[in-house]
């Protein structure tokens, strides 16, 4: 288990490290996270959600994975006002505060996620997709708007700008999928072929914008802040230790499956999601914080996950 998690963890790393160095031995322009971030969040991010929510939504699965899809909805309940209070204990700063909400709240359930459950528990994906579907309802239809690009104390806001934030290219994306999944409407394969496309661009991309917007950063000065280093332990240590001491107690078998409690172990054990990255960094904000714990969550993740999994294994199973 520890060596297809590293692996992945590897590829992860090298296309940050690659968009550090494009930008470091000046390769690429000064601008080219605002380039990119753009086009993650109006191509590539809403082509890979369209194409996940067609393909998952559909009344045949939905109706079969209802007890996992309940779990996840249980599961944020207690996740999201706990997110809340641990981020305004850490940070005072309204927009610090925000990014280590979403981070503590929103895994990186998409790009590492798929990839360790395929490589590792492949007999599970498709359960574990299912899992999902909740966070990814939360995060594009109130984590980003919300947080990821919500307006500051003081900050006004008009009717227009809040439509736009709220119902923005993926949450499109998101409804558009969905109606086209559950009616059961089969694409033409060429317009299927190039979504999936454009939609596989987003992780790489997505690593090599983290990876650039470090190289922009003093690294130093951030990797500096005691409070990183505390939400980073509670991303991939506190969270998923609280979730192992509670299945300890939830009688497997009925309603609690051991495929469903591996998928919510999964997402308790993810570094941060890379949106809090890419969306921001669309909008002209500051992104240097959200690198940072993206990179240092990352990092303590490679020994975290298979560690976990095995005091799972151990005290669970």
């Amino acid at each position: 288990m520890f060596f297809p998690i590293l692996n992945q963890m590897a590829i992860l790393f090298a296309f940050i490290v690659i968009g550090y160095l494009l930008l470091k031995c000046k390769i690429l322009p000064k601008n080219s996270d605002v380039v990119l971030s753009k086009l993650e969040n109006y191509l590539f991010l809403p082509a890979l959600v369209l194409g996940a929510y067609i393909e998952k939504c559909t009344v045949e699965t939905l109706s079969s994975v209802w007890k996992t899809v309940v779990f996840s909805l249980i599961l944020l309940v207690v996740v999201l006002p706990l997110s809340y209070w641990i981020a305004k204990w850490i940070y005072k700063d309204d927009y610090l505060r925000k990014i280590g909400q979403y981070g503590l709240t929103i895994s990186n359930i998409s790009f590492l996620g798929n990839a360790i459950m395929i490589a590792v528990f492949p007999e599970i994906f498709f359960e574990y997709s299912m899992f999902i579907l909740p966070i990814g309802f939360l995060s594009y239809l109130w984590g980003v708007p919300a947080l990821l690009i919500g307006k500051s104390k003081g900050e006004k806001r008009s009717v227009k700008e809040t439509l736009k934030a709220v119902f923005n290219p993926t949450v499109l994306a998101m409804i558009v999928g969905i109606i086209i999944g559950l009616i059961g409407w089969k694409l033409p394969q060429i317009v299927a072929s190039v979504i999936n496309g454009v939609g596989s661009c987003m992780s790489p991309i997505a690593m090599i914008l983290t990876g650039i917007v470090i190289a922009k950063a003093n690294l130093l000065s951030l990797i500096k802040s005691w409070r990183l280093y505390v939400i980073s332990i509670v991303r991939v240590l506190i969270y998923p230790l609280l979730y192992i001491a509670v299945c300890i107690w939830l009688p497997i078998g009925g309603f609690f499956s051991e495929s469903m409690l591996i998928c919510g172990l999964m997402t308790m054990c993810l570094p941060m999601g890379l949106n809090a990255v890419v969306i921001p960094a669309a909008y002209g904000k500051d992104t240097s914080a959200a690198a940072s714990m993206t990179l240092i969550t990352s990092l303590l993740s490679i020994g975290s996950i298979p560690f976990m999994f095995w005091v799972f294994q151990t005290l669970v199973l």
